[in-house]
């Protein structure tokens, strides 16, 4: 009696596994590698999370405009930077965001599925 509970458990089993094993993915995950940092460790990323945005030319509020931004855009973070006041600044390609204004994320494609989601709650 042990020994068919055992064969049958062991067929059971074999047959679980081999069914799980066959399961053919419907939409298969494709990665987009052109850009070498978008999975870089060592390379962050921010979205922009308010309707609009200054990026100003130095990490301080006085500072001159460099260029404007809105909700869901995405950044390179190229360093930190921290005003008088000890507010915190993310060093992107042409200017300083201040940290209130931004989400920050490990890698692009989390960046960018963010970004996805601000820009379709909005419509």
């Amino acid at each position: 009696m042990k020994n068919k509970v055992r064969k049958f458990l062991y067929l059971v089993a074999f047959l679980l596994i081999t069914v799980s094993c066959n399961k053919v993915q419907k939409n298969p995950l494709v990665l987009d590698n052109s850009d070498p940092h978008s999975l870089s460790s060592d390379v962050n990323w921010l979205v922009i999370t308010e309707p609009y945005v200054a990026a100003k030319k130095e990490p301080d509020w006085n500072s001159s405009i460099s260029f404007h931004a809105k909700k869901g855009d995405v950044f390179e973070i190229k360093g930190k930077s921290y005003s008088q006041k000890n507010k915190v600044w993310y060093i992107v390609e042409n200017g300083y965001l201040e940290d209130k204004s931004v989400s920050i994320f490990s890698n692009y494609y989390q960046a960018k599925n963010y970004s996805i989601t601000l820009t379709e709650n909005k419509k």
